[in-house]
């Protein structure tokens, strides 16, 4: 049963990037660029460049007046802390003596993620293509072990948690970066209806220590068994495809909407060993969840630019996120999401934007001890950004977005008394730089 629990764990950290990359939504990154970031990555009806274009719906190429290529690139820093109690005699009414408490910080410092894409409309032609290098996770979480901090005593602790041993699983360390090669297509049907389609293909490179998602073992006799690491692995892949249309009812107001499916990967495999050195692999298999959106754009009030996306993310379809905890899964939910997003152009070489972002949490109180490795809990998130011309095709485009605060708990292997709580806040600053060209 534990280890069933534990391998719930392992997808967790599989994907705890996004405690230092998405800020809400899950695990996908709510945006791309420093423009859509800065509108709360608002841009399923809305075409501001060639990044925010690409990243939600493929035929937005079509309403980008202007070739543009877009280099840039997002500092993301999350402050995540992990606390965990238990009470002096809750296993089994002797251990531990007194009381174990302690609050311990990830020190995962600061992540950097790129951003690449370029959008190209051919003369005297309805077709667009576009093709985008986006990325979809990535940082790291580094908690160390502690005496104090149950969840994280050593895996061979000292007393009292020698007679539970289940419950110490420090030190925990991942690193991660998993990217997304979208080539778009987007063609003009008439003057005010385009569709858009494109695959996607994806890559995720991570090293994990320990590896949850692998029995723990007593190889060396000593009575402690322990968690392998998953470190001496290589890239990734995996892909699927996308699809959107965007019709505008007049010049001020139009909608969009698109689906990206299921991301599905090969089987993760790592090259690892036991506790007295015999080789071993450890295996994961999982893919990420489709995503329905749908966008408003108004244009109509002089020098503004609204727009609204209201986002489905199916995670409670998309194994192990949703499966079940004894079967390996995370137990997470699908949630909704709805970002809203305003640029006005204070001068004709100089914009400021600002955004808000609200979703549900995927993340359920009771799970909260198998997702220690991917708080993904933000629900709320800020944006403000500014672009201003520097040449006739040249810009440079500035954002910072700050996702509150917010913490879930619940208890440790359902053991009464115990508890173990999440928080974090996180905040991105995200520069780049849109080359417009003939």
């Amino acid at each position: 049963m534990l280890v069933s629990l534990l391998r719930s764990a392992a997808v967790t950290l599989l994907v705890f990037c996004p405690p230092a990359l998405a800020s809400a939504q899950g695990i996908i990154m709510p945006g791309a660029g420093a423009v859509n970031r800065s509108m709360a990555g608002a841009s399923t009806a809305v075409a501001l460049d060639a990044a925010g274009a690409s990243y939600w719906n493929p035929a937005a190429i079509s309403a980008l007046p202007h070739n543009e290529v877009y280099f840039g690139s997002e500092m993301i820093y999350a402050d995540t802390n992990l606390s965990s109690t238990v009470p002096a005699g809750a296993i089994g009414g002797i251990f531990p003596p007194d009381t174990r408490s302690g609050t311990t910080n990830s020190n995962s410092g600061l992540g950097t993620l790129p951003t690449i894409a370029m959008v190209y409309h051919p003369d005297d032609s309805r077709m667009t293509v576009g093709l985008g290098l986006f990325s979809l996770a990535g940082g790291s979480v580094n908690f160390p072990g502690s005496a104090t901090n149950p969840v994280l005593s050593p895996n061979n602790p000292p007393p009292p948690f020698t007679a539970d041993k289940s419950i110490g699983v420090g030190p925990i360390y991942a690193s991660a970066m998993a990217f997304q090669i979208a080539p778009l297509l987007s063609m003009q049907l008439s003057d005010r209806f385009a569709v858009g389609v494109g695959p996607t293909i994806d890559v995720v490179t991570m090293g994990l220590e320990p590896a949850f998602f692998v029995p723990r073992d007593d190889a060396n006799g000593d009575g402690v068994a322990n968690f392998p690491a998953a470190t001496n692995g290589r890239p990734f892949w995996g892909g699927g495809y996308q699809a959107g249309m965007l019709y505008a009812f007049n010049e001020d107001f139009g909608v969009g909407f698109s689906y990206k499916s299921p991301q599905w990967f090969e089987t993760l495999k790592w090259n690892s060993s036991n506790e007295i050195g015999q080789a071993q692999t450890a295996r994961l298999g999982f893919r990420l969840p489709s995503i329905l959106s749908l966008g408003f754009g108004y244009s109509g009030i002089p020098r503004t630019t609204l727009a609204i996306d209201v986002r489905y993310f199916d995670y409670a379809g998309a194994a192990p996120f949703g499966g079940p905890l004894v079967e390996g899964g995370l137990r997470w939910q699908s949630i909704f999401a709805v970002a809203t997003g305003v640029r006005y152009r204070v001068t004709d070489k100089c914009s400021v934007q600002a955004g808000y972002l609200f979703n549900d949490n995927p993340i359920q109180d009771p799970v909260t001890l198998f997702n220690i490795q991917m708080p993904g809990i933000n629900k709320h998130a800020l944006s403000l950004g500014s672009s201003l011309q520097i040449t006739r095709s040249i810009s440079f485009n500035l954002a910072g977005v700050y996702a509150f605060r917010n913490s879930i708990s619940g208890t440790i292997l359902e053991v009464p008394g115990t508890s173990v709580t999440l928080d974090q806040d996180v905040t991105s600053l995200v520069a780049g730089i849109g080359v417009k060209f003939p």
